[in-house]
């Protein structure tokens, strides 16, 4: 008897370090879908001008629309000069993704305004599941120009009413923010080529 309930209770122990290392991963991890490159006519047009593609990633220090009570986080930002194209990436969370307009569906609208108040709206988004925990958006921005920029805010708007309250703002760039190359996989680079 003594040696079920040991069994028991290591079964038990592992189960729980599992679930929290499938947690840590899920919230560290987003699928391939929802980080990769969005290949748009713009993008293809600026490799095959240059020849290559020039690309900057950031880490963004904060990465919640409201950290008390987050309906967004963003990630993966990657800024191509060559064809002023700004791609991010948002999550939600899944069983909140109708509500806020984000589902597959869904009729939210990302708007990026810059310190001199212009404004520009996604060209484009994917959409992704992941994990059956969050629902994810890769938007797409273009003439965005970051060489005079210094912050871009990332607006969501339900409806497609940029007149009403965001319902959910991020700071998404500043000019202050390290920026790294981004190299793009063989993948991504196949798929601007064709």
């Amino acid at each position: 008897m003594q040696k079920i309930f040991k069994g028991f209770f290591i079964l038990l122990i592992a189960a729980v370090c599992g679930l929290l290392l499938f947690r840590i991963y899920t919230v560290n991890h987003f699928p391939k879908a929802a980080t990769e490159t969005v290949v748009t006519d713009k993008l293809a047009a600026a490799l095959t001008a240059h020849g290559h593609l020039t690309a900057y990633t950031w880490d963004i220090p904060i990465n919640y629309d409201d950290p008390q009570a987050p309906n967004f986080f963003c990630a993966a930002p990657v800024y191509f000069p060559d064809a002023k194209c700004l791609q991010i990436t948002l999550r939600c969370k899944l069983r909140q993704a109708a509500s806020l307009g984000f589902d597959e569906d869904g009729d939210a609208v990302a708007v990026l305004f810059d310190d001199m108040g212009n404004a520009s709206g996604a060209v484009t988004s994917t959409y992704a599941q992941g994990y059956g925990l969050y629902a994810y958006r890769r938007f797409v921005f273009e003439d965005v120009d970051l060489a005079d920029c210094n912050y871009l805010r990332l607006s969501v708007f339900l409806k497609r009413d940029i007149t009403s309250l965001p319902i959910g703002s991020l700071a998404v760039y500043e000019s202050n923010y390290p920026q790294k190359t981004y190299k793009l996989s063989a993948r991504e680079r196949a798929a601007l080529q064709n």
